[in-house]
């Protein structure tokens, strides 16, 4: 069981969510993808039957308006009366709140945004870079990766001028305006202001309208911007701090863990924001789903050097298992020291390992595709039998089934039916699932390089 706010994650780990909704704790066979599937299917009937009820009242509301001053309606109207003070009613879920921004057009920068020349930092007897040479081109949308401690968040703050080199430049390109995002600038926030003044001097010749509408856009709406940021929880203070930054980007944006402090569809919305961003962009995360939608290049920070690599995280990694493997093949063909020297194999037989690879390959891809589409035939008819037991499960609430014993129990048995159908169709999309994580782990052996 875990909590996590790393939908890619999830999707690898889980075959059940747990979720708290607006009507309790509610439970989901699958993973994060199929959550929000089966969660908006779920909210499709709850928005019926609220729509239902909405309108049953307006017309008993009407009714009692119009009839109410008439004796001979009386009883009429008070029956209609009790009616609606016996509805219980189907509670919907409001729109999740959640970052709401995107941003404007940015200026042009030079080819080279920035220049990393033979940088050397070190920390006492820790050191973490010597001659290190880079270079962000324009348009760039780079995540640094690396182990704990490799210098990913040192290396931003190089880059952003807050940290100097120890020896060789940093140098910013022609027209470049940087802005920059870290967890440690929540402690830089004046404690005294209010949301809308620190956000406000940040850029004060905007109107208060509009300053009012970016911290609107932050989740910080009608009297909340006037509470003072030394209240604020960590969370909070990081979100002022992502207003003040997106309010005035610059057009190369830095940023260190952006969604350390944010809920899982916070942090969603804050990546469909940045993906509105046209300048460049530099970021340190450990989330690998919003790495893979906003990363066209990763630089991999190990043993003081980059490995840049073209691509977001999942071709990269990809990539080092590819790597791997051809070094483990050419191991293997390796002769012991005591055996004869081995004569190289013939070119043709290349040609027909790549064919039987190509061969596997499109097997594989094959027996991923039908085994796809059986998961998602499955999750239909999860998704079907779970709507139809909510059905089954409202009409069973009701008073005039319940107190039909003969209706009722005719309805339960209906109820247990499509019950039993959900337990046996479950282990199905189960198994489903897992042929398919095997035979995509069969296809990232195939080597990259055989062609």
């Amino acid at each position: 069981m875990l909590i996590t706010h790393d939908s890619a994650f999830i999707d690898r780990q889980v075959s059940r969510v747990l979720s708290f909704e607006v009507e309790g704790l509610r439970a989901y066979p699958g993973n994060y993808t199929q959550y929000v599937k089966l969660r908006e299917s779920e909210l499709e009937v709850r928005r019926a039957a609220r729509r239902n009820q909405d309108a049953e009242i307006r017309q008993a509301q009407s009714f009692i308006r119009r009839f109410r001053a008439q004796a001979t309606k009386a009883r009429q109207v008070q029956s209609r009366i009790k009616k609606i003070e016996k509805i219980e009613l189907v509670e919907v879920d409001h729109d999740r709140a959640t970052i709401d921004f995107s941003f404007p057009s940015t200026s042009r920068t030079g080819k080279i945004a920035i220049k990393l020349a033979q940088v050397d930092k070190a920390f006492g007897e820790l050191r973490l870079y010597r001659n290190l040479s880079a270079d962000v081109v324009s348009g760039d949308r780079i995540a640094i990766i690396g182990r704990n401690g490799a210098g990913k968040t040192t290396l931003l703050r190089i880059m952003a001028g807050e940290l100097p080199p120890d020896a060789g430049a940093v140098e910013y390109g022609s027209n470049v305006e940087l802005g920059y995002y870290a967890q440690h600038l929540t402690e830089k926030l004046d404690a005294n202001n209010s949301i809308l003044t620190e956000v406000w001097r940040t850029v004060p010749g905007m109107s208060p309208t509009a300053v009012r509408g970016v911290c609107g856009a932050f989740l910080f709406s009608g009297e909340e911007v006037d509470k003072a940021i030394g209240v604020l929880s960590g969370g909070e203070k990081a979100r002022v701090s992502l207003a003040r930054l997106l309010v005035r980007p610059g057009n190369v944006l830095l940023m260190d863990e952006p969604t350390n402090h944010l809920d899982l569809f916070s942090s969603e919305a804050l990546a469909d924001a940045l993906e509105t961003f046209d300048g460049t962009l530099v970021f340190v995360s450990h989330t690998r789903a919003f790495i893979n939608r906003l990363a066209n290049k990763i630089w991999n920070i190990e043993d003081g050097r980059i490995d840049v690599f073209p691509g977001n995280l999942d071709d990269y990694l990809y990539h080092l298992d590819q790597v791997q493997r051809k070094k483990d093949e050419v191991s293997a063909d390796e002769p012991a020291e005591e055996a004869a020297p081995v004569k190289p194999k013939p070119k043709a037989v290349d040609y027909e390992q790549r064919k039987r690879t190509n061969r596997e390959r499109s097997r594989l891809e094959r027996a991923i595709r039908q085994a796809e589409e059986k998961i998602a035939e499955l999750e239909k008819r999860i998704s079907d039998a779970e709507t139809k037991r909510r059905l089954q499960e409202a009409d069973l609430a009701k008073p005039e089934i319940y107190q039909n014993q003969e209706r009722f129990n005719r309805l339960l048995g209906e109820f247990q039916k499509t019950k039993d159908e959900i337990d046996r169709l479950t282990p199905r999309w189960e198994k489903a699932a897992e042929e398919v994580e095997k035979l995509q782990k069969q296809l990232a052996k195939l080597s990259i390089f055989s062609g």
